[in-house]
């Protein structure tokens, strides 16, 4: 077995990986400004002119003592900012973020050091490509696998 293999085997270097292979995005043009819509922006869908239903891209729990949650508080981001360049039809850095299942790849419940989170965190590499309120996303994202354990629904 190559030295990578039983570095991967041992689960050492997977956080390590994971951060280089996300690394690849970052030759991706950034996602655009969502028109300044604030992380208090209600969750739930809302009505557009044409009578359609949106779900906004920046949701966040109405109480903020409330758990947090993949569906419906950290999906509508990752689908909004991560999924146009990491979807299962052709992820960049080998890492799809479609499903909770392809997401979890990237994370350690409850830890901080998992490569999710250091990636969009304020120096990691995918913060940028965060749109509207970066900080407040970021820290949506290290609340939920840190405090709240990745959960995946309330």
């Amino acid at each position: 077995m190559s030295p990578w293999g039983s570095a991967l085997v041992t689960g050492l270097a997977a956080p390590l990986l994971v951060s280089l292979l996300l690394a690849g995005c970052v030759q991706v043009t950034p996602a655009t400004d969502t028109g300044g819509l604030s992380l208090a922006t209600p969750t739930g869908p809302s009505a557009t002119p044409t009578g359609t239903t949106a779900t906004p891209t920046n949701p966040t729990p109405a109480d903020p003592g409330q758990a947090l949650a993949y569906n419906p508080d950290v999906k509508p981001v990752f689908d909004s900012d991560c999924v146009p360049c990491h979807s299962s039809s052709r992820p960049l850095g080998r890492y799809s973020m479609s499903t909770y299942r392809d997401v979890m790849a990237a994370v350690r419940p409850g830890s901080a050091s998992s490569a999710l989170v250091v990636t969009t965190q304020s120096r990691g590499s995918m913060y940028r490509y965060f749109s509207g309120n970066r900080a407040a996303k970021a820290d949506l994202v290290r609340r939920w696998v840190v405090d709240f354990a990745a959960q995946q629904t309330r």
